[in-house]
């Protein structure tokens, strides 16, 4: 299969993956009722400055994921498909970028098609993609930012050094105004390394142009923080600016926010977890990749995606804070190591079996996808989630694709998206149902309709974030000490409040009705 082939197929697959069915599940109670508010308030307020939890500045991150989430919404509406939009649209556009770079490591076409693929379909990363959450995002300007800044080392032509390196430069920049400066950490730890061991290994010398280069791209790249710094200290003043740089920037890693804030091995805990199916794959490349450096054997191609892989992990073991999406943004490397591990497996069963290989392949592959079948039926029926079937789909695909000829790929990418779209439209969406907001404020729409007022205690910002985002508009918010005016209907979480309404999420309407009058629906004593 030729690269342009390859390429299109991917796009393809990612489309169909990404975007198929985006709306039919419900934003769950949490980030993601969170994000959406911010953006609706951003929309309704139309402030693109100073993003705002039901009225209160958010200043946690910097505005750029809220400001694409705002223009969705103005294009498509207030809907749970354009909440998740950017997120999908920058899972669509990491996976041909991460296309693009496999072909300047010399990957094969179907090695590059294999990264992209690992890609999407690992399972934090299909989860993020879809989901109304900054990960993804910042996941694919750490991409665009690596991949450009090697493309750039590797080009000859001066005008493309210099497109290169301004698309370096957008990279860096995206990533810091969208999660702050771990945008710009993400891309220099795993490319600092790089330039170091490529130095070391193969220049076997000092290229002091290179690390020059790398810190230059900064550069640029801190001028829209600095205009939106200025605009924000002149509406918010030198407080906001603290929260954004000292409080949830530096603070987030170091400790001092107190937020997160886990021992050094918490991310080998949680890693098993969230590159499934690959996760043994990609363990087994790094594991070789070491043997052929000690062996001064390692291709200078695999170089790069090693130290981005590895280079970032180390810092995020070390920081204070940590979390689970802070892996998300090495995704791209651990398919690379990934991709290249099976493409040399596959080469060396090639070798191995020789003219016996065709007919191994025919036989070979109806017993896995039957084998591989009969485990997602299993675990259909014995998992209360749907989402720990995913990995089996994943494993589908692993054990059909080096068996499969050209003409089945297309068939195998095509099945492997249905099956990945039906768990988040059907699995997750019936989770969704059982988490799912929607249900408290459109009894709350119902309630103003009948001339009741609605208010909102003491809840969490994502009880904040859903309240903007389904009703259109900010709640006014109460201590919490004082009961109900007649009247008013106060939303509440968690707690026991006999007499109230219950909700999904432990979320409740009270009221300072008598029991008898609230069951008839009446808002007035």
């Amino acid at each position: 299969m030729s690269r342009k082939n390859s390429f299109l197929l991917l796009a393809a697959f990612a489309a169909l993956l990404l975007f198929c069915g985006l709306g039919s599940r419900e934003l769950f109670s949490g980030d993601e009722t969170r994000v959406a508010g911010i953006i609706a308030e951003m929309t309704l307020e139309k402030d693109w400055v100073v993003p705002r939890l039901n009225g209160t500045p958010f200043l946690e991150y910097p505005p750029l994921y809220y400001q694409a989430g705002s223009l969705c919404f103005r294009l498509f509406g207030f809907t749970d498909a354009a909440a998740k939009l950017p997120s999908a649209a920058a899972a669509f556009c990491a996976a041909l970028l991460l296309f693009f770079l496999a072909g300047k490591l010399k990957f094969s076409p179907a090695s590059s098609l294999t990264a992209g693929v690992l890609l999407l379909t690992g399972a934090q990363f299909f989860e993020s993609s879809r989901k109304c959450m900054v990960d993804a995002v910042l996941a694919l300007f750490v991409v665009l930012a690596v991949t450009a800044f090697y493309a750039m080392t590797q080009s000859r032509d001066f005008r493309k050094k210099t497109f290169f390196f301004l698309l370096y430069a957008a990279g860096l920049a995206g990533g810091v105004m969208t999660k702050g400066l771990i945008g710009l950490a993400f891309p220099w730890a795993g490319l600092g390394i790089w330039l170091v061991l490529d130095d070391i290994l193969f220049e076997k010398k000092f290229t002091f142009f290179r690390y020059a280069l790398l810190g230059l791209g900064a550069l640029p790249a801190v001028i829209p923080l600095g205009y939106w710094g200025y605009l924000l200290y002149l509406r918010e003043g030198k407080g906001a600016l603290h929260t954004v740089f000292v409080t949830n920037g530096i603070g987030r890693f170091s400790g001092s926010q107190g937020d997160h804030v886990e021992s050094a091995w918490y991310y080998f805990v949680k890693f098993p977890a969230l590159f499934q199916p690959y996760l043994l794959v990609f363990l087994a490349a790094m594991v070789h990749a070491v043997r052929l450096m000690r062996k001064k054997e390692l291709p200078r191609e695999v170089l790069l995606p090693f130290c981005w892989a590895a280079a970032p992990f180390a810092m995020l073991c070390v920081s204070s804070a940590k979390r689970q999406v802070y892996l998300l943004p090495l995704y791209g490397a651990w398919s690379l190591m990934a991709a290249w591990y099976l493409a040399g497996l596959a080469a060396g069963a090639k070798e191995r079996f020789g003219s016996r290989f065709p007919a191994l392949r025919r036989r070979v592959l109806p017993v896995s996808v039957c084998a591989a079948a009969a485990v997602f039926v299993l675990f259909l029926f014995l998992t209360p989630e749907g989402t720990k079937i995913l990995p089996v789909l994943g494993l589908i695909f692993i054990a059909a694709l080096p068996f499969a000829g050209r003409a089945r790929t297309g068939l195998a990418l095509l099945a492997l998206a249905a099956g990945y779209v039906c768990i988040d439209t059907a699995f997750l969406a019936l989770r969704s149902e059982d988490e799912s907001l929607r249900p408290l404020f459109l009894e709350c729409r119902r309630i103003e309709e009948e001339r009741g007022r609605v208010t909102l205690g003491r809840v969490p910002e994502r009880t904040l974030g859903a309240a903007v985002f389904y009703m259109k508009k900010t709640l006014p918010q109460s201590d919490g000490k004082k009961p109900p005016a007649p009247g008013e209907w106060r939303i509440v979480r968690g707690g026991s409040h006999p007499g109230g309404k219950e909700f999904n999420d432990r979320h409740f309407l009270i009221t300072s009705l008598p029991v008898e009058n609230e069951k008839k629906g009446k808002l007035s004593p």
